[in-house]
């Protein structure tokens, strides 16, 4: 993974910072032909510990943090323009910079996951330093101008099937986690992060208990993560049947942001498990409808946005209007033609009814 991560920041890095934590493969020869920085650190059960070893290595007036696993991309996932990136640090008054990170969820189609926009590009200052055991990161300070950074994206590809089993993350990550926890109960963040675990791994009970214990205890005013803790959390208690619980805290989302597809989307889905069909469609309808203009959501779950349409179309066979339902799996299948359930209903609906070869085979 290695050589793709640094072939994408050829042209845009004036250094490279690479530190090995012990590793058995090439990548200290990697990053040596790359003509990275190299140091050694010894692994503690520490994520932030590492990295903020890599920070006391690098020299330049701004940092970029990237894994391995990811790739900077531009717009249409091209290689960046270093030299553009170079004067907008340049003129910008910015202390810290928001990137998009887009996680791809399939090995070999490239289904997109969630985006999120987190902050990976700071000036190269002693307070920016990481904090966290695990899903470690760099948070504002207090005087920091934050910005985002338009045009530049961090394509993930560390949660696909085969590098999650490949890695055993989940089994890592438990190990750290739990302990943390334990020693800092109330600590939002901690048991966020312990509640996304637990639902890699199938637990969504315990994985609810979590997740609720986040929620509660999340500071004000609210950090980046409270949008995707929100979204998980109305998430797994759907699918344990707490159906009255994840609506009242949809009920507050849609209610505080009514603009945001997100949580439109999730209400759709609710009322259709609820067999409230009328009030789904109109709920999806609005999530797919919605502008996405809020200035305090910096996260973005494709994943949720194809299922939406999906339901669409699931609600409008349910409730007979066969044309609707056909649109929708269409429309789908042309945003992602790998979209395994599109394909099944439309075959399904076309095959049965051969009333509608009339219909027309495009969508706008």
């Amino acid at each position: 993974m290695l050589p793709g991560c640094l072939d994408s920041l050829r042209g845009v890095a004036d250094e490279l910072v690479v530190v090995d934590t012990g590793s058995t493969d090439h990548t200290v020869e990697i990053a040596r032909r790359a003509g990275a920085r190299l140091g050694h650190f010894a692994w503690c059960d520490d994520f932030a510990a590492a990295r903020n070893a890599t920070l006391d290595l690098a020299t330049g007036r701004w940092v970029l943090s990237i894994d391995a696993d990811e790739r900077l991309v531009g717009p249409g996932d091209r290689h960046v323009d270093g030299a553009n990136v170079h004067r907008v640090l340049a003129s910008n008054v910015a202390d810290v910079f928001q990137i998009a990170i887009r996680s791809v969820m399939a090995d070999s189609s490239g289904a997109l996951g969630e985006e999120m926009d987190c902050v990976r590009l700071w000036r190269h200052h002693d307070r920016h330093r990481y904090t966290g055991t695990v899903h470690e990161q760099v948070l504002p300070c207090p005087g920091d101008r934050l910005a985002l950074g338009r045009g530049l994206t961090l394509l993930h590809l560390g949660y696909t099937p085969r590098m999650v089993a490949t890695k055993r993350k989940n089994e890592r990550n438990l190990a750290l986690l739990q302990p943390a926890v334990t020693a800092k109960p109330r600590d939002a963040h901690l048991q966020f992060q312990l509640g996304l675990e637990l639902c890699s791994c199938g637990r969504l009970n315990e994985a609810a208990e979590h997740l609720r214990i986040a929620w509660e205890a999340i500071p004000v005013p609210s950090p980046a993560y409270w949008a995707p803790l929100a979204f998980r959390l109305v998430d797994v208690l759907t699918e344990i049947g707490a159906l009255d619980e994840a609506t009242s805290i949809n009920d507050e989302l849609v209610r505080e942001h009514p603009r945001t597809s997100l949580w439109w989307a999730q209400r759709g889905r609710l009322l259709r498990r609820r067999g409230e069909l009328p009030e789904a469609v109109e709920s999806l309808e609005r999530a797919l409808a919605a502008p996405d203009d809020d200035p305090q959501m910096f996260y973005r779950n494709h994943a949720a946005l194809t299922a939406a349409r999906i339901n669409l179309g699931l609600c409008y066979e349910s409730l007979g209007n066969q044309a609707k339902a056909v649109d929708c799996y269409r429309t789908s299948l042309l945003r992602d033609p790998d979209n395994r359930v599109a394909a099944e209903r439309l075959s399904h609906i076309l095959g049965r009814a051969s009333g509608f070869s009339h219909l027309p085979l495009g969508v706008d």
